[in-house]
C-alpha cells in the first residue's frame, strides 16, 4: 500500500467540510437544548415525587397515634383533643 496518498482541496471538498462542521455544531446544539430539557423533565417528577413521599410518611404517622383498640371497638378522634 502506498504511504503517498494525498486528498484532493478542491472547492467540493471544502464545501463538503464546511457542511459537516455545520452539522456538527447543530447537532451539539440540539444535543444541549435536549440536556436541559431531560433535566426540567427530571426535576419535574421528582419534585412532586419527593411530596407525595412526605406526604405518605405524615399519613403512616398519623395512623399510628389512637389506633390502639380491641377487636369490635371503634376509634372516634375528637379534632380539640389531638396533639398539634
Amino acid at each position: 500500500m502506498p504511504k503517498n496518498i494525498v486528498q484532493m482541496n478542491n472547492r467540493y471538498i471544502q464545501d463538503e467540510h464546511q457542511r459537516q462542521k455545520y452539522q456538527n455544531e447543530e447537532r451539539k446544539k440540539q444535543n444541549r437544548f435536549m440536556g436541559w430539557v431531560l433535566i426540567l423533565i427530571i426535576l419535574l417528577f421528582i419534585l412532586p415525587t419527593y411530596n407525595l413521599a412526605q406526604s405518605y410518611q405524615t399519613l403512616q404517622k398519623r395512623k399510628q397515634q389512637y389506633s390502639f383498640s380491641k377487636d369490635g371497638e371503634y376509634i372516634y378522634t375528637i379534632p380539640n383533643l389531638l396533639p398539634k
